[in-house]
């Protein structure tokens, strides 16, 4: 049961890790990640669903179908009898920002780390930081020898 859900599950999964090695996490609430990763997910599945069937290949029949599910709908008909109009446009609104905010993730956009990576700036800061590093534990090596030279004279 929900099998055919399960690549939509492991797509906005990936959408939510990426998220959170990124500065989203502090701009929008979890709850409002997590469905926009569904959004997300769901619309690259269609696309990419689309796609297979224009290209009419063999493997279309080995792949699932993945149901199209209008979860901003769902927001819509979730909240539609509490009357309040105005705030139910505004959550909307907020949910598709943060769509917005999820698809932006993959051009290295909001600080994530997991797309748009340049190795050589890569590289450089990390030998820096390996020289930093180092210099701090020739430091701390010192110390304890010098410790133990002054204990060991007593």
């Amino acid at each position: 049961v929900g099998e055919d859900l399960r690549p939509m599950h492991d797509e906005a999964r990936s959408v939510v890790d990426d998220a959170c090695v990124s500065d989203v996490i502090l701009l929008a609430s979890p709850g409002q990640i997590g469905l926009a990763a569904m959004v997300v997910a769901n619309e690259d599945l269609q696309a990419e669903q689309e796609k297979r069937k224009q290209a009419g290949g063999e493997e279309e029949s080995q792949r699932p179908i993945v149901p199209n599910i209008d979860l901003l709908g769902y927001l819509d008909s979730r909240f539609a009898d509490q009357g309040n109009e105005k705030a139910r446009q505004e959550l909307r609104s907020q949910i598709s920002g943060t769509c917005d905010m999820l698809r932006a993730l993959r051009e290295g956009k909001y600080g994530c780390g997991n797309h748009g990576i340049d190795i050589v700036k890569l590289k450089e800061v990390h030998k820096k930081w390996k020289k930093c590093r180092g210099g701090a534990e020739k430091t701390k090596k010192k110390k304890k020898k010098k410790r133990k030279a002054e204990e060991g004279g007593d």
